[in-house]
């Protein structure tokens, strides 16, 4: 059924060259990316098709394997913000995660990633309300722990999976200041560990997620022609 449903979407792929997208396995694998994938993540198609999201690197799989586990489980399209060194830069991208259910058996089967540049999203918001239409009120927002401006720019990269030294890069080119990666470590054991009630980094992912900060940007972070996904809240 996967396979079918694959050979259909590569057919409307070839209709509609700009769009890029991907299809996973249960097991996280791709088993077919669109010409644009590839080409936007900086490989071949022949180079993605049976692997997991190699353009991470190992210590980061975990985290979109979490991710693809999440879509299986809740079996509804989720946004994930990813900022990944693609082509020696860091290139921040929108992915839709939808699950494929088997129409038959009602069992999800695989799941569907959609990439949009995060430079241009503004045209594609409506599209993206199709999939997923995720709001937090106000209220819910006041009822988070504050954070101060770098807590809140460091849970936003550490959602995108961004190690330390990475977020010392990504923050020197946003405000032209270096800060150290022992600074960084700091704020995760002195700070968030202790605001979020956790002592590790891995149960502080889970943690973000369940709160619903992966559905949250820093105004921060954000260039003032940026317009914040409807399935996004500003913070």
């Amino acid at each position: 059924m996967l396979e079918l449903f694959v050979d259909k979407l590569a057919g409307l792929a070839n209709m509609l060259p700009t769009q890029i997208i991907g299809v996973k396995d249960l097991d996280s694998r791709y088993i077919y990316c669109s010409p644009n994938f590839a080409e936007l993540l900086g490989y071949s198609v022949a180079e993605i098709v049976g692997k997991h999201d190699m353009f991470i690197g190992e210590e980061n799989n975990a985290s979109r394997i979490c991710e693809d586990q999440q879509i299986i489980h809740e079996r509804k399209a989720l946004p994930f913000i990813h900022i990944d060194k693609i082509k020696g830069r860091l290139t921040p991208l929108t992915f839709i995660k939808s699950p494929i259910i088997d129409g038959g058996t009602d069992n999800v089967i695989g799941i569907l990633c959609q990439v949009f540049e995060f430079a241009t999203l503004d045209p594609a918001q409506q599209i993206l309300n199709l999939y997923q239409n995720l709001s937090l009120t106000r209220q819910q927002n006041q009822q988070l722990p504050h954070l101060t401006k770098r807590e809140k720019q460091i849970v936003f990269l550490f959602l995108a999976n961004l190690n330390s030294a990475e977020m010392v890069e990504v923050i020197h080119r946003m405000e032209g200041k270096k800060i150290s990666k022992g600074t960084i470590d700091c704020v995760f054991t002195d700070q968030l560990f202790h605001k979020f009630g956790v002592y590790n980094r891995q149960a502080l992912y889970v943690k973000l997620v369940q709160l619903g900060y992966n559905r949250l940007i820093p105004t921060e972070m954000l260039p003032s022609t940026t317009i914040a996904l409807d399935t996004h809240d500003l913070y």
